[in-house]
C-alpha cells in the first residue's frame, strides 16, 4: 500500500507542496497520453484521514472504485492538474518525450507551484523544480497513486467518447490497448485516425 513517507521526508527538508505525477495510456495503441499532477496539503500528509486507504495504484482498482476515489482525491487535494498529449505528438517525439512535455505543461499551467515533483517511473528529466523518479511510485506514494487514478479516469472517459466514433476497435472495452479483439480489428480495418502509427502493431 502507498503512504506519505516520501512526502513527509521532503516536508522535513523544507518543502511545502510536494506533487505526485503519473500517466495513463503509455502502452496504448490509440488515443492520447494522459498525465496528472496532484498536490495534497501539509495537514493531510502529516495526518491523513483513515479513508486514504482507498487510494492505491490505479491498476489495482476496479473502474467503479476509481470513479469513487476520483471525487475523494479532488475533495482532499490542494491542487489537481491534468493534460492530454495527442497521439500525433507521441508519434512525432516518442512517448518518453511526450511525458516530459506533459509534465512541463502541468508545471506551467498550475496556479500552485510545487516545491518538489515525485514522478512515477525511471526517468532522468530535469525541470526548474527539483524532482525524483520513483519506480513503482504508485504503490509507494499516495500523491503518485492519486495522480495515477486521476489520469486513468479522465483517459478512460476520453476513450469511451472515441469509441462512439470508432466503434470497430472496442475502445470502450480495451481503452486502446492491444487486446486480441483490438488486434483483430486492426488486421481487418487498418489503423484509425486516432491510432499511434509509430507503434509497431499500427505500423504493420
Amino acid at each position: 500500500m502507498p503512504d506519505f513517507d516520501i512526502e513527509k521526508g521532503l516536508l522535513l527538508n523544507g518543502c511545502k507542496y510536494v506533487a505526485g505525477i503519473d500517466e495513463a495510456g503509455r502502452g496504448s495503441l490509440a488515443g492520447p497520453l494522459s498525465v496528472s499532477m496532484v498536490v495534497f496539503p501539509v495537514n493531510v500528509i502529516l495526518d491523513p484521514p483513515h479513508d486514504f486507504k482507498c487510494i492505491n495504484d490505479s491498476k489495482k482498482l476496479t473502474s467503479a472504485c476509481r470513479e469513487e476515489v476520483f471525487d475523494f482525491i479532488k475533495a482532499h487535494a490542494v491542487s489537481c492538474g491534468h493534460v492530454f498529449i495527442d497521439h500525433q505528438i507521441i508519434d512525432s517525439i516518442n512517448v518518453n518525450q511526450a511525458t516530459r512535455l506533459a509534465i512541463q505543461k502541468l508545471i506551467t499551467k498550475s496556479d500552485l507551484k510545487p516545491d518538489y515533483l515525485l514522478i512515477d517511473g525511471n526517468f532522468s528529466f530535469k525541470f526548474e523544480i527539483p524532482s525524483l523518479s520513483v519506480k513503482k511510485g504508485d504503490s509507494k506514494s499516495f500523491s503518485i497513486a492519486a495522480a495515477s487514478i486521476i489520469a486513468k479516469v479522465i483517459r478512460d472517459r476520453e476513450m469511451m467518447e472515441l469509441s462512439s466514433s470508432y466503434s470497430s476497435y472496442g475502445f470502450d472495452r480495451n481503452m486502446g490497448y492491444g487486446t486480441k479483439e483490438h488486434m483483430e480489428a486492426l488486421r481487418v480495418h487498418g489503423a484509425s485516425p486516432v491510432h499511434r502509427i509509430s507503434y509497431a502493431p499500427c505500423r504493420k
